[in-house]
Protein backbone atom coordinates (compact mmCIF):
# COMPACT_ATOMS: atom_id res chain seq x y z
CA UNK A 1 0.00 0.00 0.00
CA UNK A 2 2.48 2.41 0.93
CA UNK A 3 4.62 1.93 -2.58
CA UNK A 4 1.19 2.33 -4.73
CA UNK A 5 0.71 6.04 -2.12
CA UNK A 6 4.33 6.84 -3.05
CA UNK A 7 3.81 6.37 -6.46
CA UNK A 8 0.36 8.11 -6.76
CA UNK A 9 2.53 11.31 -5.20
CA UNK A 10 5.34 10.99 -7.76
CA UNK A 11 3.49 10.26 -10.92
CA UNK A 12 -0.12 12.00 -10.53
CA UNK A 13 -1.51 11.92 -13.49
CA UNK A 14 0.59 10.01 -15.91
CA UNK A 15 -0.51 6.75 -14.23
CA UNK A 16 -3.25 4.81 -15.31
CA UNK A 17 -6.56 5.87 -14.67
CA UNK A 18 -7.80 3.48 -12.53
CA UNK A 19 -4.92 3.02 -10.85
CA UNK A 20 -4.86 6.35 -9.76
CA UNK A 21 -7.89 6.87 -8.69
CA UNK A 22 -7.15 3.58 -6.27
CA UNK A 23 -4.10 5.19 -5.01
CA UNK A 24 -5.91 8.79 -4.02
CA UNK A 25 -8.76 6.41 -2.57
CA UNK A 26 -5.86 4.71 -0.21
CA UNK A 27 -4.81 8.23 0.86
CA UNK A 28 -8.19 9.92 1.69
CA UNK A 29 -9.26 6.67 3.99
CA UNK A 30 -7.02 7.54 7.14
CA UNK A 31 -9.35 11.03 7.42
CA UNK A 32 -12.55 9.93 6.12
CA UNK A 33 -14.01 9.41 9.71
CA UNK A 34 -13.15 12.29 10.57
CA UNK A 35 -14.36 14.69 7.55
CA UNK A 36 -17.97 12.47 7.51
CA UNK A 37 -18.21 12.74 11.19
CA UNK A 38 -17.68 16.54 11.29
CA UNK A 39 -19.75 17.24 7.89
CA UNK A 40 -22.39 15.20 9.60
CA UNK A 41 -22.14 17.40 12.41
CA UNK A 42 -21.70 20.85 10.93
CA UNK A 43 -22.77 21.34 7.19
CA UNK A 44 -25.80 22.64 7.91
CA UNK A 45 -24.70 25.52 10.28
CA UNK A 46 -24.71 28.95 9.51
CA UNK A 47 -21.34 30.13 8.54
CA UNK A 48 -19.31 33.14 8.81
CA UNK A 49 -18.60 33.56 5.41
CA UNK A 50 -20.78 32.29 1.93
CA UNK A 51 -17.39 32.39 -0.16
CA UNK A 52 -13.50 32.33 0.51
CA UNK A 53 -10.54 31.76 -1.23
CA UNK A 54 -7.11 29.60 -0.67
CA UNK A 55 -4.05 29.84 -2.19
CA UNK A 56 -0.64 29.30 -1.92
CA UNK A 57 1.63 32.14 -3.41
CA UNK A 58 5.49 33.64 -3.74
CA UNK A 59 6.99 36.61 -5.18
CA UNK A 60 3.64 37.71 -5.92
CA UNK A 61 4.14 41.51 -4.95
CA UNK A 62 3.50 43.14 -8.25
CA UNK A 63 -0.29 41.22 -8.88
CA UNK A 64 -1.71 40.42 -5.00
CA UNK A 65 -3.39 43.83 -4.92
CA UNK A 66 -4.78 43.43 -8.17
CA UNK A 67 -6.01 39.61 -7.82
CA UNK A 68 -7.42 40.75 -4.25
CA UNK A 69 -9.38 43.55 -4.93
CA UNK A 70 -11.06 41.49 -8.27
CA UNK A 71 -12.25 39.01 -6.21
CA UNK A 72 -13.77 41.07 -3.62
CA UNK A 73 -15.25 43.13 -5.89
CA UNK A 74 -17.30 39.80 -6.81
CA UNK A 75 -18.02 39.19 -3.89
CA UNK A 76 -15.17 36.99 -2.28
CA UNK A 77 -15.53 37.83 1.85
CA UNK A 78 -12.36 36.18 3.17
CA UNK A 79 -8.58 35.06 1.80
CA UNK A 80 -6.43 32.24 3.27
CA UNK A 81 -2.71 32.68 1.80
CA UNK A 82 0.15 31.09 2.29
CA UNK A 83 3.30 32.32 1.66
CA UNK A 84 5.81 29.94 0.09
CA UNK A 85 8.70 31.84 1.05
CA UNK A 86 8.27 34.91 -0.85
CA UNK A 87 11.37 37.10 -1.31
CA UNK A 88 9.69 40.42 -2.42
CA UNK A 89 7.11 42.59 -0.78
CA UNK A 90 4.09 40.50 -0.94
CA UNK A 91 3.85 40.33 3.14
CA UNK A 92 3.71 44.19 3.22
CA UNK A 93 1.62 44.55 0.60
CA UNK A 94 -0.83 42.47 2.56
CA UNK A 95 -0.47 43.86 5.83
CA UNK A 96 -3.52 46.28 5.63
CA UNK A 97 -5.78 43.03 4.00
CA UNK A 98 -4.34 41.16 7.37
CA UNK A 99 -5.18 44.21 9.76
CA UNK A 100 -8.47 44.42 8.22
CA UNK A 101 -9.25 40.98 8.75
CA UNK A 102 -9.84 40.13 4.88
CA UNK A 103 -6.72 37.79 4.68
CA UNK A 104 -6.02 35.52 6.64
CA UNK A 105 -1.91 34.82 6.39
CA UNK A 106 0.25 31.81 6.78
CA UNK A 107 4.26 31.67 6.44
CA UNK A 108 4.44 28.21 4.37
CA UNK A 109 7.61 26.81 3.57
CA UNK A 110 8.91 23.88 1.34
CA UNK A 111 8.59 22.99 -2.21
CA UNK A 112 6.97 20.91 -4.89
CA UNK A 113 3.62 19.84 -5.33
CA UNK A 114 3.79 18.38 -2.41
CA UNK A 115 3.55 21.46 -0.18
CA UNK A 116 0.66 23.11 -2.79
CA UNK A 117 -1.30 20.28 -1.46
CA UNK A 118 -0.29 20.67 1.97
CA UNK A 119 -1.32 24.11 2.22
CA UNK A 120 -4.35 23.35 0.71
CA UNK A 121 -5.15 20.49 3.23
CA UNK A 122 -4.55 22.98 5.66
CA UNK A 123 -6.77 25.55 4.72
CA UNK A 124 -9.31 22.94 4.67
CA UNK A 125 -8.57 21.54 8.01
CA UNK A 126 -8.44 25.16 9.72
CA UNK A 127 -11.49 26.44 7.79
CA UNK A 128 -13.78 24.35 6.93
CA UNK A 129 -16.50 25.26 9.02
CA UNK A 130 -16.04 28.91 8.53
CA UNK A 131 -16.91 29.33 5.21
CA UNK A 132 -19.04 27.75 2.65
CA UNK A 133 -17.82 27.49 -0.36
CA UNK A 134 -13.67 27.93 -0.56
CA UNK A 135 -12.54 28.72 -4.36
CA UNK A 136 -8.80 26.48 -4.59
CA UNK A 137 -6.86 28.93 -7.07
CA UNK A 138 -3.15 30.53 -7.56
CA UNK A 139 -2.71 34.30 -7.74
CA UNK A 140 -2.39 33.90 -11.29
CA UNK A 141 -5.74 32.72 -12.11
CA UNK A 142 -9.21 35.14 -11.85
CA UNK A 143 -12.84 33.40 -11.59
CA UNK A 144 -14.96 34.85 -13.90
CA UNK A 145 -18.85 34.54 -13.52
CA UNK A 146 -20.28 34.68 -17.05
CA UNK A 147 -23.90 35.60 -16.36
CA UNK A 148 -24.10 36.81 -12.73
CA UNK A 149 -22.30 39.89 -11.16
CA UNK A 150 -20.92 38.05 -8.30
CA UNK A 151 -19.37 34.41 -8.20
CA UNK A 152 -21.65 33.04 -4.87
CA UNK A 153 -24.81 34.33 -7.21
CA UNK A 154 -23.48 31.65 -10.05
CA UNK A 155 -22.78 29.18 -7.24
CA UNK A 156 -26.39 29.63 -5.76
CA UNK A 157 -28.06 29.63 -9.05
CA UNK A 158 -26.29 26.08 -10.24
CA UNK A 159 -27.07 24.65 -6.75
CA UNK A 160 -30.53 25.36 -6.76
CA UNK A 161 -30.97 24.15 -10.43
CA UNK A 162 -29.37 21.68 -12.93
CA UNK A 163 -27.17 20.16 -9.81
CA UNK A 164 -29.99 19.78 -7.60
CA UNK A 165 -31.58 18.03 -10.24
CA UNK A 166 -28.90 15.69 -11.06
CA UNK A 167 -27.26 15.48 -7.95
CA UNK A 168 -28.55 14.68 -4.33
CA UNK A 169 -25.57 16.28 -2.85
CA UNK A 170 -23.45 18.69 -4.34
CA UNK A 171 -19.64 18.61 -2.49
CA UNK A 172 -17.70 20.68 -5.48
CA UNK A 173 -17.63 21.68 -8.94
CA UNK A 174 -15.15 22.24 -11.50
CA UNK A 175 -14.57 25.45 -13.44
CA UNK A 176 -12.65 25.21 -17.00
CA UNK A 177 -9.33 27.40 -17.71
CA UNK A 178 -9.47 29.82 -19.94
CA UNK A 179 -5.22 30.46 -21.09
CA UNK A 180 -3.77 34.11 -21.82
CA UNK A 181 -0.05 34.15 -23.06
CA UNK A 182 1.87 36.81 -23.81
CA UNK A 183 -0.54 39.28 -25.62
CA UNK A 184 2.72 40.92 -27.80
CA UNK A 185 4.30 41.14 -24.38
CA UNK A 186 7.67 41.18 -24.47
CA UNK A 187 8.58 43.25 -21.37
CA UNK A 188 6.44 43.57 -18.19
CA UNK A 189 3.91 46.25 -19.47
CA UNK A 190 2.35 48.99 -16.36
CA UNK A 191 -1.02 48.34 -15.51
CA UNK A 192 -4.00 45.74 -14.69
CA UNK A 193 -3.29 42.25 -15.78
CA UNK A 194 -6.58 41.80 -17.00
CA UNK A 195 -6.34 45.28 -19.02
CA UNK A 196 -3.02 44.34 -20.36
CA UNK A 197 -3.90 40.48 -21.42
CA UNK A 198 -7.33 40.72 -23.21
CA UNK A 199 -6.74 38.09 -25.32
CA UNK A 200 -6.74 33.81 -25.36
CA UNK A 201 -6.97 31.12 -27.67
CA UNK A 202 -10.06 29.43 -25.78
CA UNK A 203 -10.69 27.23 -22.64
CA UNK A 204 -9.09 23.94 -22.48
CA UNK A 205 -9.79 20.77 -20.16
CA UNK A 206 -7.95 21.58 -17.29
CA UNK A 207 -9.81 23.46 -14.27
CA UNK A 208 -10.07 24.43 -11.29
CA UNK A 209 -12.50 23.72 -8.52
CA UNK A 210 -14.84 25.47 -6.45
CA UNK A 211 -15.42 23.27 -2.93
CA UNK A 212 -17.59 22.51 0.14
CA UNK A 213 -14.65 22.86 2.21
CA UNK A 214 -16.09 19.68 4.72
CA UNK A 215 -16.36 17.16 2.05
CA UNK A 216 -13.35 17.67 0.17
CA UNK A 217 -10.18 15.95 0.18
CA UNK A 218 -6.69 17.83 -0.98
CA UNK A 219 -4.21 14.06 -0.61
CA UNK A 220 -2.37 13.89 -3.87
CA UNK A 221 -1.40 15.47 -7.01
CA UNK A 222 -4.79 15.90 -9.08
CA UNK A 223 -6.50 17.50 -5.90
CA UNK A 224 -4.86 20.54 -7.40
CA UNK A 225 -6.98 20.97 -10.19
CA UNK A 226 -10.03 18.10 -8.86
CA UNK A 227 -10.35 16.89 -5.41
CA UNK A 228 -11.89 13.52 -4.06
CA UNK A 229 -14.58 14.41 -2.33
CA UNK A 230 -16.85 12.51 0.69
CA UNK A 231 -18.95 10.54 -2.09
CA UNK A 232 -15.87 8.99 -3.58
CA UNK A 233 -16.50 11.58 -7.11
CA UNK A 234 -13.93 14.08 -8.42
CA UNK A 235 -16.86 16.68 -8.27
CA UNK A 236 -18.85 18.57 -11.07
CA UNK A 237 -18.73 20.33 -14.20
CA UNK A 238 -20.97 23.69 -14.33
CA UNK A 239 -23.74 21.82 -16.23
CA UNK A 240 -23.68 18.74 -13.35
CA UNK A 241 -21.66 16.35 -15.10
CA UNK A 242 -19.70 13.99 -12.97
CA UNK A 243 -15.60 12.98 -13.99
CA UNK A 244 -15.21 16.65 -14.83
CA UNK A 245 -11.81 15.35 -16.92
CA UNK A 246 -14.11 13.55 -19.16
CA UNK A 247 -17.31 16.13 -19.33
CA UNK A 248 -17.45 18.13 -22.52
CA UNK A 249 -15.96 21.69 -22.07
CA UNK A 250 -18.50 24.57 -21.07
CA UNK A 251 -17.74 27.94 -19.68
CA UNK A 252 -21.07 29.37 -20.27
CA UNK A 253 -21.66 30.26 -16.47
CA UNK A 254 -18.34 30.51 -15.10
CA UNK A 255 -14.63 29.98 -15.72
CA UNK A 256 -11.16 30.63 -14.51
CA UNK A 257 -9.05 33.14 -16.48
CA UNK A 258 -5.45 31.45 -16.16
CA UNK A 259 -2.78 34.45 -17.29
CA UNK A 260 0.08 31.79 -17.60
CA UNK A 261 2.99 33.77 -19.06
CA UNK A 262 1.77 37.34 -18.58
CA UNK A 263 5.01 38.85 -20.49
CA UNK A 264 7.85 36.85 -22.22
CA UNK A 265 10.00 38.20 -19.56
CA UNK A 266 7.91 37.55 -16.28
CA UNK A 267 6.79 34.13 -17.89
CA UNK A 268 11.11 33.28 -18.41
CA UNK A 269 11.59 34.16 -14.13
CA UNK A 270 8.72 32.48 -13.51
CA UNK A 271 10.17 29.06 -15.37
CA UNK A 272 13.50 29.94 -13.59
CA UNK A 273 12.01 29.96 -10.36
CA UNK A 274 9.58 26.89 -10.46
CA UNK A 275 11.20 24.54 -13.30
CA UNK A 276 12.60 22.04 -10.40
CA UNK A 277 9.20 21.36 -8.87
CA UNK A 278 7.42 21.41 -12.46
CA UNK A 279 7.07 18.68 -15.09
CA UNK A 280 9.31 19.67 -17.63
CA UNK A 281 6.65 18.41 -20.43
CA UNK A 282 4.22 20.33 -19.05
CA UNK A 283 5.86 23.73 -17.95
CA UNK A 284 8.43 24.88 -20.57
CA UNK A 285 9.57 28.61 -21.85
CA UNK A 286 8.26 28.61 -25.32
CA UNK A 287 10.11 30.59 -28.05
CA UNK A 288 8.52 34.24 -27.99
CA UNK A 289 5.94 34.39 -30.40
CA UNK A 290 3.28 37.85 -29.91
CA UNK A 291 0.04 36.00 -30.31
CA UNK A 292 1.32 32.52 -27.95
CA UNK A 293 -1.99 31.71 -26.41
CA UNK A 294 -3.12 34.79 -27.42
CA UNK A 295 -4.82 34.43 -30.50
CA UNK A 296 -9.07 35.67 -29.60
CA UNK A 297 -9.54 39.09 -28.15
CA UNK A 298 -11.95 38.50 -25.27
CA UNK A 299 -13.84 41.66 -23.56
CA UNK A 300 -15.25 39.44 -20.95
CA UNK A 301 -13.10 41.66 -18.73
CA UNK A 302 -13.48 45.27 -19.71
CA UNK A 303 -16.03 46.02 -16.98
CA UNK A 304 -13.82 44.87 -14.35
CA UNK A 305 -11.21 47.50 -15.41
CA UNK A 306 -13.27 50.20 -14.65
CA UNK A 307 -14.40 48.75 -11.83
CA UNK A 308 -11.28 48.10 -10.31
CA UNK A 309 -9.61 51.25 -12.04
CA UNK A 310 -6.37 51.84 -9.84
CA UNK A 311 -7.91 50.26 -6.90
Amino acid sequence: MKRLISLVIKYGMKMPKFIRHLGIRLLVLPHYPGVLINYLLHNNDKFEYDLGIAAIMKNEGPYIKEWIEYHKALGVEKFYLYDNESGDNTKDILNEYIQSGIVEYHYFPGKGCKTQIQAYADAVRRYRNKVKWLAVIDIDEFIVPVIKNKIIDVINDLESGIWQKKHKNLHGFAARWVPYGYNGHYKKPEGLVIKNFNRNSGPVTLMKSIVNPRAAFFTAPSSLHTPMYLDMSFGVTETGEKHPWEAPISINSIRVNHYVTKSYEEYKQKILRNSKNWIESIYRLPEYEPNYLSAHEDPIMNKYITLLGQY
